[in-house]
């Protein structure tokens, strides 16, 4: 069977994905006639997870297999909910995430969500994948998903330009919280989640959990740690954001952390899936100016932000390269080190804030040593936002250990004082 390039013949698509109409009368056939045939060939994943579907685990939830959408056959769809279920294959080469990447945005233009997950989510992480999909599902007689607001690059602002225009506005700074995903556990890491926005948090940086993060402290070592022995990957980490999207449409969320693991999904695939995800903007510790280019196109393709970071040795030399490309909000790394390892002065980092200024409209957000709210507060004063990360996550760490039933509650508390503090810290 022949194919155009941008319509991959059956035999060349990975398994688990959504397919393309197949060719038939005068050439065509419908995309309904080749997913009925298609329902024949279930890889293993695909008839595992149908069969839980199908099986009433989510009440009221009516799901739909091989859905014909334009060109393309989703796998499994919640139709009622927008929901699109992707199951990818175990083998997942450049030319099929390029695909992916052309049937997502397809998806998402169209205003569906898009969910994906890997095989081994499926056939070895069962429990943690129905749980993703409850979490996305809205409850019996809830009402339904609410729209997103604009993506970047559409409309009048993107999520995360119009939350620094509304703080500006109400002359303060933003309050920006980092939680790893799956930290402590899957199912407790998306009431986490909850519990930054409900305490005041204004944008979430959530992390992809990576075995070497090589900027970071002891404590976000751990909690990726906790995450990696829980089963998280990449996929079940944008599993998450999109888990967080249906229930807070209006708050940013950036991913952060480290490129192997985008290098491992693949970089087109991955700004696919991030924007299917519900993400505003990804910070990359280790992605130098240098080697941006072999990301930096497909994030822009899908209007996401790249967050770049600068530090005490980001001189006049260096800054400009730094700035190049860069959107959403630059990063100020206020000390020569990793994270939760000391802080710097308010004095010193009032006067880095005003030498990146001349330098950049971007906002400046501050982040690594800032712990307690008085340290937020002498920060605020000075920078555009305030990063808190070491000190959530070690909450997280310590009532986990108590074997306390809620930590949520704790960090919502944690993250309350936070706000409290930057909101008043310009009074």
């Amino acid at each position: 069977m022949s194919a155009t390039p941008d319509e991959p013949s059956p035999a060349n698509v990975g398994e688990g994905q959504a397919r393309p109409a197949s060719q038939g009368e005068g050439g065509r056939t419908t995309s309904l006639e080749f997913a009925k045939r298609l329902r024949r060939t279930m890889t293993p994943a695909e008839r595992v997870l149908w069969e839980h579907l199908r099986a009433k685990r989510f009440e009221g939830v009516k799901f739909k297999r091989q859905v014909p959408i334009g060109p393309f056959v989703v796998d499994f769809m919640a139709l009622e909910h927008q929901l699109a279920i992707e199951v990818d294959g175990p083998h997942h080469g450049e030319e099929q995430a390029s695909y992916d990447a052309r049937r997502t945005r397809y998806l998402v233009e169209r205003g569906l969500r898009v969910m994906r997950f890997s095989n081994d989510d499926i056939m070895t992480w069962l429990p943690r994948t129905l749980d993703q999909l409850r979490v996305a599902l809205p409850l019996p007689g809830a009402d339904a998903p609410v729209p997103l607001p604009p993506l970047a690059g559409e409309g009048e602002a993107d999520r995360l330009t119009a939350t620094f225009a509304r703080v500006a506005a109400a002359h303060r700074a933003a309050l920006v919280t980092f939680v790893t995903a799956g930290d402590p556990s899957p199912a407790q890491s998306v009431p986490i989640l909850s519990a930054l926005v409900e305490g005041g948090a204004d944008i979430v940086e959530l992390g992809m959990p990576f075995s070497d993060p090589m900027a970071d402290g002891p404590s976000i070592q751990a909690s990726s740690l906790r995450a990696l022995g829980e089963g998280m990957t990449l996929a079940t980490t944008l599993a998450q954001a999109a888990a967080f999207r249906a229930v807070h449409p209006a708050t940013p969320l950036i991913l952060m952390g480290y490129l192997n693991p985008i290098i491992a999904h693949g970089p087109a695939r991955f700004a696919a899936d991030a924007l299917a995800a519900g993400v505003d903007g990804v910070i990359v510790v280790d992605l130098p100016p240098e080697e941006a280019p072999d990301l930096v196109p497909h994030l822009a393709q899908h209007g996401l932000h790249l967050i770049r970071l600068a530090t005490p040795t980001t001189d006049a030399a260096r800054l400009p390269a730094v700035l190049a490309g860069a959107s959403g909000f630059l990063y100020y790394v206020s000390v020569a080190g990793i994270t939760g390892a000391g802080s710097a002065t308010a004095d010193t980092i009032g006067a880095a804030i005003a030498r990146l200024k001349a330098a950049t409209d971007l906002p400046i957000a501050v982040g690594f040593g800032i712990r307690t709210p008085e340290q937020a507060a002498a920060v605020a004063r000075h920078a555009d936002a305030v990063v808190v990360g070491s000190a959530i996550v070690d909450t997280i760490a310590r009532v986990h250990a108590a074997r306390a039933n809620d930590i949520a509650g704790p960090v919502r508390e944690q993250v309350a004082a936070l706000a409290a503090a930057i909101r008043t810290a310009r009074a």
